[in-house]
């Protein structure tokens, strides 16, 4: 009868860990998606920092993040790859020379390639310097 008993409490307590893991679990997959999808910019900086990224025909959503990673504008390539597909940017991609800042969003910096000009330039101003323009 003991054994019975701290056999129940012991099953009760482990599958009670197991479905607070599991809404646990839930929840920080949906907040990463709801940040994937929703995200602001790719840095909190007052002061941004501008690169010049050469887009040829054959790159991809792939390649770009890539470069844009590594020269430290975008936080994430995971992100902008994914909010790349989600937002059908895949074959929007035009070829050209643009001026990325490092607090342009993914979006903003998807937009921005994806548009028809050559030698793009977009500025991103903090909303307390919008102010004084």
């Amino acid at each position: 009868m003991t054994r019975h008993i701290i056999s129940l409490i012991v099953g009760g307590t482990i599958t009670m860990l197991t479905i607070i893991g599991a809404l646990i679990g839930l929840q920080n997959g949906y907040d990463q998606g709801f940040y994937m999808i929703y995200e602001n910019n790719n840095r909190d900086m007052v002061f941004s920092r501008d690169v010049t990224l050469k887009v040829k025909d054959d790159f991809t959503l792939a390649t770009i993040a890539e470069e844009l990673y590594d020269q430290k504008i975008i936080s994430s390539k995971v992100l902008f790859i994914g909010q790349g597909i989600i937002y059908k940017y895949e074959n929007k991609i035009v070829e050209g020379d643009y001026t990325i800042s490092s607090n342009m969003s993914n979006l903003e910096i998807l937009d921005l390639l994806s548009s028809e000009e050559s030698e793009n330039v977009a500025f991103y101003y903090p909303p307390s310097v919008k102010e004084y323009l």
